[in-house]
């Protein structure tokens, strides 16, 4: 452990054991201390749950752009971690978590921000198709700004394993929460790349944001894009950039599109059997592909099963995708009632199905205990 007025952190060899018999360990601090932090560099397996006052004291340092650095980066990663872990089992007020994100406008490692982001996921997901949609990206929108800024442009390649995977995180999320620069640098290369006379012997798209630039290009782009993009991967014949072509088609905005897409993923001739759940995946993970999706698998599901037959485990992931993005009580009477409709397509699917129904009801519990209380933190 070390307090605010030591703020060394690089004693990561045990200084005390709690045993069997005597759990309980008291340390004096004295009083002029701001805080006090255990488990320095997260050299121990375990998470430190803190009183609000400590907690303070702790958000109190990292928002000074002077001190934050006195708190070691594994340690900033440590304490951004285990505040969303404490808060979404409402161990801890999301309102402290939030006041702690605040200091991130300065943060300029990449492990902190991989924390923060990783964290930000299921708040992510529990606003996404909701009236405070708008809010989350906003708030995103003004978080990510100052380290946008150092990576702006798309074009210049870095050099550097820990640079580029920064760089690619960030440039994901802004583009994401539709951070205006973002976008349009992302189309105009992409525009630059369909120009070209031969563009699968000539991606002039910088190697490590292609997944970024061709969901932007697809998802704020036509038939004209989408067939571009399509016949980039009949061409291909590289596995892993198969692989991102096939995700990036299922970001279109375009329903008629991703219906057809998804009608093209029953058909072998046209997709690789194996591809097909990938195809249903990268369509429902969208804001518009996850209702185009879901109305694909109630209405399909008869032909589903019988591309998939015998094996009924696969089409158990399909309502695992839908179902993990469900979160009202509405939409798991609405899944229950698909469920035993269509029990006679979910054979040898009973524990996907069964894990897909706890997830929901988590989602919903977490929902009405959280959604409220998380937006007022971020307006």
């Amino acid at each position: 452990m070390t307090t605010s007025m030591e703020a060394d952190f690089n004693k990561t060899k045990a200084q005390s054991w709690l045993n069997c018999e005597n759990n309980n360990l008291t340390t004096p601090l004295a009083k002029d201390n701001e805080w006090v932090i255990y488990n320095m560099q997260m050299a121990g397996l375990y998470r430190v749950l803190y009183d609000t006052r400590n907690w303070m004291g702790i958000v109190s340092t990292l928002n000074d752009p002077t001190k934050y650095k006195t708190i070691h980066t594994l340690n900033r990663v440590q304490l951004i971690d285990d505040s969303f872990s404490f808060s979404q089992v409402g161990d801890m007020d999301y309102g402290i978590t939030f006041q702690l994100l605040k200091y991130l406008k300065h943060e300029k490692e990449y492990a902190p921000w991989l924390a923060a982001l990783g964290g930000l996921g299921p708040i992510n997901k529990l606003m996404k198709r909701t009236p405070n949609q708008g809010v989350f990206q906003n708030y995103m929108q003004r978080m990510l700004s100052s380290v946008y800024s150092e990576f702006r442009d798309m074009a210049v390649e870095l050099n550097g394993f820990e640079e580029i995977r920064f760089k690619n995180l960030v440039t994901a999320e802004a583009c994401r929460h539709r951070i205006k620069d973002c976008t349009e640098q992302a189309l105009e290369l992409f525009s630059k790349w369909m120009k070209i006379s031969d563009p699968d012997n000539n991606n002039i798209l910088p190697r490590e944001l292609k997944p970024v630039i061709y969901c932007q290009a697809i998802k704020y782009g036509g038939v004209e894009e989408w067939d571009f993009l399509w016949e980039r991967y009949q061409r291909s014949n590289v596995g892993s950039e198969k692989a991102k072509l096939l995700s990036a088609l299922g970001c279109s905005s375009e329903t008629w599109l991703l219906n057809r897409y998804l009608n093209w993923s029953l058909d072998s001739s046209i997709i690789r059997k194996q591809d097909a759940a990938t195809v249903f995946y990268s369509v429902a993970s969208s804001d518009i592909g996850f209702y185009v999706a879901k109305d694909f698998l109630y209405r399909k599901i008869a032909d589903i099963s019988e591309y998939y037959q015998p094996r009924g485990d696969r089409v158990g992931r399909y309502v695992k995708v839908i179902g993990s993005q469900m979160k009202t009580k509405e939409e798991l009477d609405e899944i229950q009632s698909f469920i035993n409709k269509s029990s006679a397509y979910l054979k040898g699917a009973d524990l996907t199905i069964n894990q897909t129904i706890e997830t929901v009801k988590i989602n919903t519990e977490w929902t009405s205990k959280f959604y409220h209380k998380i937006v007022n933190h971020m307006v």
